[in-house]
Formats: C-alpha cells, sequence, structure tokens
C-alpha cells in the first residue's frame, strides 16, 4: 500500500505538530491552539484558538447588560459605565425600593 501523505501544520507562529494528512484534517486542526478560528461573537475576526479568550474580552461584538439601568456595555468598560451613571443608577434603586415597600405594605 502506499505511505501515508505526511502533513505539517502550517501555523509558523509555534505549531510544531507533524503526521499524516488524514490526522491533520480529522483531529489537529479540531484542537491545535495556534489554528485561527472564527469568532464566536462574528465580528469577523479570525483568531488563534489560544487567543480566543483574549479577544473576547476586547471583541466589538460582546456585550454585557447593566444590572442596574439595562443598557449594554462592553466588559472593559462597565467600572466607567457605574460612575458615569451613578445618579441615574440611585435614582432607578431608589425606585425598585419604593415599589418593594409598596408591595411589603400591601401584603
Amino acid at each position: 500500500p502506499p505511505a501515508a501523505k505526511r502533513a505539517r501544520s502550517e501555523h509558523a507562529d509555534g505549531c510544531a505538530w507533524e503526521g499524516n494528512y488524514g490526522d491533520l484534517l480529522s483531529k489537529h486542526l479540531e484542537e491545535c491552539l495556534y489554528h485561527p478560528v472564527d469568532c464566536p461573537q462574528k465580528c469577523g475576526q479570525k483568531v488563534p484558538r489560544k487567543d480566543l479568550s483574549t479577544h473576547e474580552q476586547f471583541c466589538e461584538k460582546r456585550f454585557e447588560k447593566c444590572s442596574i439601568c439595562g443598557e449594554l456595555v462592553r466588559p472593559m468598560e462597565m467600572q466607567r459605565h457605574r460612575r458615569e451613571a451613578a445618579e441615574l443608577h440611585v435614582q432607578l434603586l431608589e425606585e425598585r425600593l419604593e415599589e418593594e415597600r409598596g408591595k411589603a405594605e400591601r401584603d
């Protein structure tokens, strides 16, 4: 039988994997830390698998909902948002507190 074709990973920045072509396609590319993968937030960028968690922190499509006012804010900007919206947040929390007091009095 003919010898299996040999393959090397083509990622110049660190992957030293070598093996047969079938293993490259069926196994290695699914787990290689250097293989570029699409951003799960669908921002359009391809990122080496090993850098996904860092990318997700700064991805332009990733937002968190402020638990007080509901505004969508980038995670790295939440502290700034909380400072800048402090007055609004106090008003919202006071309104919620009044609602809760009203419910408690009716019960």
